[in-house]
């Protein structure tokens, strides 16, 4: 009897760290915190959370007029008048943060070990976290592809004869299914509906995002901490900005920026 005895207790084990379970109400209320902060900081204040490219590229770089100070600093200094300190966002690091908040210490410490173990230094990326969700923490993968995808018959041929998502130069990921956009939009939505909080990437991982139901939600690392802080019409970055908010939420299946995308869901309880 001890065999049997052995099994039920592994049996017993794999069931607890499966249900040690995603908390998608969490996950929800960090994105609603992140939009209200910025929702009411936008027109008179500041928010604390920040574009990582708006920093790099415009506030460090830009200096107020008639002085030596850059954009940055005063940004800063205004934030610590507030006692508010800066928050480095772009559309993975404000993805990790709401997967963060879902998730439990241990599945968490597991993902940032294996990130380390296999990547070393390097930081997240849509395809580094959804490699590891899928093949350490239980998450199962879907494929999503509009016929407008660049690449889209290389990215058909890997989902239909590999089960698999192509990364380049990266582990590819497994995926249990694939949809097309246009065609299976009801199975899609019913899909994101059961998932209830998804990761996702888009074009081999260029754009990282996460699904909420049917809602895609991201951060737009080039938009401004408050309308005071928007990059200036005139600033020679203006000429390909496209003006989006900071976090900015969408059906997936009318998201069209991107054509092929990878969505990954907690197991299910």
């Amino acid at each position: 009897m001890r065999p049997a005895l052995s099994l039920s207790i592994s049996v017993l084990l794999l069931s607890s760290t499966a249900s040690a379970a995603f908390d998608v109400a969490k996950a929800r209320r960090k994105a609603r915190a992140y939009e209200e902060l910025y929702r009411k900081s936008y027109a008179q204040g500041v928010c604390p959370a920040y574009g990582r490219f708006w920093a790099n590229h415009y506030a460090r770089r830009t200096r107020l007029a008639g002085s030596d100070r850059t954009v940055w600093q005063r940004y800063v200094e205004e934030l610590a008048a507030k006692r508010l300190r800066p928050e480095r966002l772009d559309c993975t690091l404000y993805a990790h943060e709401l997967l963060k908040a879902g998730m439990d210490a241990k599945s968490h410490a597991t993902l940032l070990a294996e990130h380390r173990r296999i990547w070393k230094g390097r930081g997240f990326a849509g395809w580094s976290v959804a490699h590891i969700l899928t093949e350490k923490l239980g998450w199962k993968a879907y494929a999503i592809l509009h016929r407008s995808a660049r690449y889209y018959h290389f990215y058909k041929k890997r989902f239909v004869a590999k089960r698999l998502y192509p990364v380049w130069k990266q582990p590819d990921i497994r995926i249990e299914a694939h949809y097309e956009l246009g065609k299976d939009d009801r199975a899609i939505e019913a899909l994101l509906r059961r998932g209830r909080f998804g990761w996702g990437f888009s074009d081999g991982g260029i754009h990282t995002w996460v699904t909420s139901d049917t809602t895609l939600k991201e951060c737009h690392w080039e938009s401004g901490p408050s309308r005071r802080y928007e990059i200036p019409e005139a600033h020679p970055l203006a000429a390909g900005l496209r003006r989006e908010p900071f976090f900015e939420s969408t059906r997936l299946v009318e998201f069209t920026d991107y054509g092929a995308h990878l969505v990954v869901f907690p197991p299910e309880r």
